[in-house]
């Protein structure tokens, strides 16, 4: 299946659930009558935030799993999209339904009936709301790093903006962790150079997803593996790199993946 653009911005998504979660909570107090229980506008006022909270905090959760996810696959695809907003129903089901059942809010309805009766015809606007800021959050990031930077390079920038290195992409060998800062080895001029930038390998590691992570401490453009020399360790251009346990699967599916890389599989595989 082919990949989707991912917002990896913490601040966008917390943006997006809270959106979504004002106007759940706008809407069960001005929009959904709840004449069953029938509150009054002042317990609504008192009971319903809780629920907008809910929502927030499921959909962050959901969040920070596809993060880990994609830290994992370094792809996102559509199916992988539908799992987190599955996740985030199913947690805010489960969390909103606790919060019913409590003595409080006079909740009687057994689980199936809360679904059918209360969730399903709320949770299907909350749906179309959150397919649609995802989609547009994940298509800003797009339209951002096109605007942002040159056709055919990219701008690696530090915690201090004065540090930055502009490059092209197929320049890129391999970039290592180094404590606080991160490696940056490239070919230039027939060369091979290396950078040091204040940041962290995650997040390069999210910045630049079409590098491949071999070990924690390392990762490789694909395009520059030479060979195998055991099954821990990548010829990388001239420079040895562990390939941990944790990783190699992944690799080993990378490479076959890619038509002109899948004659580095290491035979057995």
């Amino acid at each position: 299946m082919s990949t989707i653009p991912l917002n990896h911005h913490y601040k966008d998504h917390l943006l997006l659930g809270a959106a979504v979660g004002f106007w759940l909570v706008f809407f069960l107090i001005f929009i959904v009558p709840f004449d069953i229980i029938e509150f009054n506008f002042a317990e609504k006022i008192y009971l319903m935030p809780p629920y907008g909270f809910f929502f927030l905090a499921s959909y962050l959760s959901a969040v920070f799993l596809q993060e880990k996810i994609y830290q994992h696959w370094k792809r996102w695809n559509l199916w992988l999209e539908i799992g987190v907003i599955v996740f985030t129903c199913i947690l805010n089901l489960f969390l909103t339904y606790f919060y019913y059942t409590l003595p409080f809010n006079n909740g009687y309805f057994s689980l199936i009936l809360f679904i059918r009766l209360v969730y399903k015809p709320i949770a299907t606007l909350t749906i179309s709301l959150l397919v649609f800021g995802r989609l547009f959050i994940n298509r800003q990031t797009t339209i951002t790093r096109i605007k942002t930077l040159p056709v055919d390079k990219i701008t690696l920038v530090g915690e201090n903006k004065n540090d930055a290195l502009q490059i092209e992409p197929s320049q890129i060998i391999c970039i290592s962790s180094a404590h606080n800062y991160v490696e940056v080895f490239y070919q230039q001029k027939g060369t091979i150079n290396k950078h040091l930038i204040r940041n962290s390998l995650k997040k390069v590691a999210l910045d630049l997803d079409f590098l491949l992570q071999v070990h924690r401490s390392h990762l490789i453009n694909p395009d520059y593996i030479i060979k195998w020399l055991d099954n821990k360790t990548l010829l990388v251009d001239e420079k040895r790199i562990p390939v941990s346990k944790t990783y190699r699967t992944a690799v080993i599916q990378h490479l076959i993946s890619i038509p002109k890389t899948a004659h580095l599989v290491p035979k057995g595989e």
